[in-house]
């Protein structure tokens, strides 16, 4: 099973139209959203365009209320507030927007795999046997777009570069 890995979008609405294209090309029909959409209207957009299911977290750039209230009419999204915490294809998975909390998450050795964002950095490491990644800022803010293909079954990552 793979899933999309996003972060940090930042209304950026262009690098969404890119990713959702990548992601219908792929058959991808999972996405985990680790927080920083900024307006609502943007998780409006993606509940409208992605056919699959969305698993979320808040960010710090946020209008959490209204956010969570789009999620919460939507058979779409699962969203999670602050942290998910949830099981997926048998792998306990974790999600958090900052980077020092996730840390803390994977160093507890209870999930498979823990996603989180914030810096904008993509990176994707392994803490024991609990895999940790950032896909990058999907958004492309301070640094080159990107998201993250990960599939759940043989644990192996991909990041894709957004051409805008």
């Amino acid at each position: 099973m793979k899933i999309a890995i996003l972060s940090d979008l930042h209304d950026n609405y262009k690098s969404w139209q890119i990713i959702n294209k990548n992601l219908k090309e792929g058959e991808i029909k999972t996405i985990f959203f680790c927080g920083d959409l900024a307006a609502p209207s943007m998780l409006k957009k993606m509940i409208e365009e992605f056919e699959g299911k969305i698993y979320m977290v808040y960010g710090n750039v946020a209008d959490q209320e209204t956010e969570k209230e789009l999620a919460d009419k939507s058979d779409k999204v699962n969203h999670y507030g602050d942290l998910a915490e949830f099981e997926l294809n048998g792998k306990k998975i974790a999600m958090i927007h900052f980077s020092d909390k996730a840390k803390e998450l994977a160093s507890s050795h209870k999930y498979d795999l823990v996603c989180f964002g914030h810096n904008h950095a993509k990176s994707f490491e392994k803490n024991g046997d609990t895999y940790l990644l950032n896909p990058g800022t999907a958004g492309g803010m301070f640094q080159y777009p990107s998201f993250a293909i990960f599939d759940l079954e043989n644990m192996t990552n991909k990041f894709k570069d957004i051409t805008l």
